[in-house]
């Protein structure tokens, strides 16, 4: 494993820094860290008409478990796909690439993912579709040394900035939705 390698947990659509920290060297090691309630593996921040929200992915056995991420399990006890879908067309359905991007999600969200893990992952790779990037994101049984996360903060369109003025660090959605194409020069920008 290189020495410069971005060392990060896998989130459920990550954060716009993560992305940020992930294109200095094009490639992300997962070390497959035991689940935290507070590490928010399995939730993604965005902006909506009432402020900050987070959706969050439903696990058996609930919040309170210790297992690495990749033996995490996927409730679908509730219908989350669904309500995720609708939570982000009501946020971002006026977004000016919104018609560029839910048709990705909607196929993203009509998946069965077993664990965490896999429904991260693809939340990445489809991500990585849709910036047309090639991201090496590769598990690793190694404990490698986590280096805090930097990135500068360059304001982009939001939807409710009006009301918030610009929110920093949401989950790459929130990027995607506000800029589309112009999504990876921001990123850029941000290193």
């Amino acid at each position: 494993m290189q020495a410069n390698i971005f060392v990060s947990d896998l989130f459920y659509f990550p954060s716009v820094h993560w992305y940020a920290n992930a294109l200095v060297n094009h490639s992300v090691a997962i070390p497959h860290a035991k689940y935290n309630k507070s590490y928010h593996l399995n939730k993604t921040t965005l902006l909506s008409a009432n402020g900050k929200i987070n959706l969050s992915i439903p696990l058996l056995g609930g919040r309170e478990q210790r297992l690495p991420d990749n033996e995490i399990a996927i409730s679908y006890a509730e219908p989350w796909q669904q309500n995720h879908l609708k939570s982000l067309k009501s946020m971002y359905g006026r977004a000016p690439f919104f018609d560029n991007v839910f048709p990705y999600l909607e196929n993203f969200y009509t998946a069965k993912f077993k664990t965490l893990y896999d429904c991260n992952l693809h939340s990445v790779l489809l991500v990585n579709k849709i910036l047309g990037i090639l991201l090496n994101v590769e598990s690793t049984i190694d404990y490698p040394v986590y280096k805090q996360m930097h990135a500068k903060d360059i304001p982009y369109n939001q939807v409710f900035a009006s009301k918030y003025g610009f929110v920093e660090n949401l989950s790459i959605l929130d990027l995607l939705m506000n800029e589309g194409r112009y999504a990876l020069q921001i990123l850029n920008q941000m290193k």
